[in-house]
């Protein structure tokens, strides 16, 4: 498979006449699918009992069909999978996505059993919400199909329509592509969760001038302008791999995007021009919206010092622009609960100083203009959301860059800030937002720029404990300290929980630290509405059956918040890179008191394993009443592409093999005296 990133240009079709024609005949296509909606069984796929290409799977997709109509703004999904195996029932149950703006229709699905017998759907689809939250609804409309056995086929149909058709008007003027840009009309996304026997994909465009990307296509198989059509068929698709720890599968799996593009974009080198010309369009109106305003001048000089050093007017400048109501934020509400607040509409960042509330982009647009008015070079950065995908600057989609933050100029430095999410210290950015590209909004040109690489230092959990062991159970105190990143992440989680969720989210973040059987109490109120305090959780603990007694001796893990740890890279081949979210640290201190009458009789050495990409060390000593564990855990790398996998592996297994040391205590021999 090509892991290649490509951008191919297309003219338009040619002619009125024959475009007319071609849409005429895709009319005639549509209303036969509607009429038929299945293609014939046949007896040989009736009788498959099992995966000739891959023996031993549940379920196969016989036919996956994709058609995307340009004239009638649908896209046409058609789908025929056998089912081996009873785990492979599942797909049965159908869960159709629903994106905002689009609407799904001509829902049509039947069971074929192996004797051919057909038991068609006759129920009715229901949507239910899978996501909400912070301005986004994501739903699905949902389905079972009837009687589904070992051996049956099921398929099932439907159309998303994602307009309301394309007006005479701009159905052939190149003109609204021009003044827009670059518009993307469709996704084709090759790989499916299960093993493809054949999909066919075609796309009906209008004719305008055309582009798209191609990443990780099947061999042997391109996209081909066909009968006024463009077309791709591929067979014999493995199914996606799902593994722990990938990069997003949006950019692991085969697809193809497409897009009207501008007469004047013929040449890779022309695309690469779009980024400049849509940053300087764009760093226009951001100027617009920050302005030049007195009382932005003002707050800065009632914010800062005049002999503050330049970062410490920053950091004053960035507090004050995080102490604005952040509406991005905040749940959504309903349209009488908007009408009951009567919130007025930002225009310029004056009034998002004024009125004490703006969506992120505001935020980040006020501190800009804070920053400017002290005299900083400062800019709009729109960045990849890197938990999402990475930045293809073939690509030429605007939407790519979903994240935003401010670049700073200090002296030599350039600083990534983002005041506009909640509760991120000054320094320090969303890891979504790390060492990833973007482009800087400047009235000059677009610049592509990457922001600042995450590191180890960044994300800290730090464990101290105080403890006692005494007949089988492990008790005592925590204090874990959640530090940057790892700080920043609990606090957006729970944002929008009450003291009681916040507690038991902590307490059992705890207990999968510690043995089955164990009980965790919070005995604090951490300071959760803070963007530079580390997040302080204080424990009470006790774990039953800690430790294994053999005899008169007593056995303890080294790794006491680590029993039940696993390995994550225990198989020898994978197939995708390994991909963390962010560097990180796990620093443990612990003190462990043991009754009189037992001594250590055998501490494990210390151990320690140092790689280029994270090092691990572990040490376990007596002190006046017990033992003193400590343990340093560094990953400082984030991606691990396949050849320097079996040296990720290696490591995690020699920092398992350390957590597993066992400290050995005995009973200590009765003095001659006593």
């Amino acid at each position: 498979m090509t892991r290649s990133l490509r951008l191919c240009f297309l003219a338009a079709a040619g002619g009125l006449m024959a475009a007319l024609a071609l849409a005429s005949n895709l009319r005639a296509q549509a209303e036969q699918f509607d009429r038929d909606g299945f293609a014939p069984i046949n007896q040989e796929e009736l009788a498959l009992k099992d995966n000739p290409w891959k023996p031993g799977e549940s379920a196969i997709i016989l036919y996956r069909e994709v058609y995307v109509d340009g004239y009638a703004e649908t896209t046409r999904y058609y789908y025929r999978i056998k089912i081996f195996k009873d785990e492979g029932k599942q797909y049965a149950d159908v869960e159709i996505p629903i994106y905002v703006g689009y609407h799904i229709e001509g829902i049509r699905a039947r069971t074929i059993h192996s004797d051919g017998k057909v038991v068609e759907f006759d129920g009715k689809p229901f949507d239910k919400v899978v996501v909400k939250g912070k301005g986004i609804k994501i739903s699905e409309k949902a389905f079972t199909l009837p009687d589904v056995q070992s051996g049956s086929v099921i398929e099932y149909r439907y159309i998303e329509r994602w307009g309301e058709g394309i007006r005479h008007d701009r159905t052939f003027d190149s003109m609204y592509i021009d003044s827009l840009g670059p518009l993307q009309v469709d996704k084709w996304v090759i790989d499916d969760d299960l093993f493809t026997r054949h999909a066919h994909f075609a796309l009906a465009p209008l004719p305008l001038p055309m582009a798209w990307t191609i990443a990780k296509l099947p061999s042997g198989s391109a996209p081909q302008r066909q009968n006024g059509l463009i077309t791709l068929d591929a067979s014999n698709i493995p199914a996606f791999v799902k593994e722990d720890y990938t990069p997003p599968e949006e950019t692991m799996k085969g697809r193809v995007e497409f897009f009207y593009v501008p007469t004047t974009m013929r040449t890779v080198e022309d695309a690469q021009r779009f980024w400049v010309d849509h940053g300087k369009k764009s760093a226009k109106s951001e100027n617009a919206f920050i302005g030049n305003h007195k009382a932005i001048r003002q707050e800065v000089e009632a914010t800062v010092g005049a002999d503050d050093p330049p970062e410490v007017k920053l950091r004053k400048l960035y507090s004050d622009a995080q102490k604005v109501r952040n509406l991005s934020f905040e749940s959504v509400k309903t349209e009488k609960e908007e009408k009951r607040e009567k919130l007025k509409e930002d225009k310029n960042v004056e009034e998002v100083l004024k009125h004490g509330y703006g969506y992120g982009g505001e935020i980040n647009a006020l501190f800009i203009a804070l920053a400017r008015a002290a005299g900083f070079d400062a800019h709009t950065v729109l960045a990849v959301d890197r938990a999402r995908h990475f930045f293809n600057p073939y690509l030429i989609n605007w939407g790519q860059l979903d994240s935003e933050l401010v670049e700073v100029v200090v002296g030599p430095k350039k600083l990534y800030l983002d005041p506009a999410t909640r509760y991120c210290p000054f320094g320090l950015l969303p890891w979504r937002e790390t060492g990833t590209k973007g482009i800087r909004l400047d009235e000059d040109g677009g610049v592509v720029v990457t922001t600042t690489q995450p590191t180890s230092n960044d994300a800290v959990i730090e464990r101290k404990a105080s403890l006692k062991w005494d007949d089988g159970t492990l008790s005592g105190k925590l204090a874990v300290s959640f530090q940057g990143q790892e700080a920043l992440d609990w606090r957006i989680a729970n944002r929008e929980q009450d003291e009681a969720g916040r507690r038991k989210e902590l307490e059992d973040r705890v207990k999968e630290w510690l043995p089955s059987g164990a009980t965790v109490k919070l005995t604090n109120t951490p300071v959760w509405d803070s963007s530079e305090q580390p997040l302080v959780a204080e424990f009470d603990l006790q774990a039953p059956n800690f430790g294994a007694s053999t005899g008169r001796r007593l056995l303890l893990p080294a790794g006491v918040f680590q029993t039940n740890h696993k390995n994550p890279f225990q198989h020898t081949n994978r197939v995708h890179p390994v991909y963390f979210a962010y560097p990180w640290q796990e620093v443990d201190d612990i003190h462990i008191e043991i009754p009189k009458g037992l001594e250590p009789e055998n501490l494990p050495p210390a151990k320690r394993v140092d790689q280029a990409f994270g090092q691990y060390a572990i040490l376990s000593t007596k002190d006046a009443d017990g033992l003193h564990i400590q343990r340093k855990f560094t990953m400082g790398s984030m991606i691990f592409e396949n050849e320097y996998y079996p040296y990720l592996r290696a490591f995690y297994n020699d920092v398992g093999l350390g957590d597993e040391q066992q400290l050995v205590l005995r009973s200590a021999p009765v003095a001659a005296n006593q």
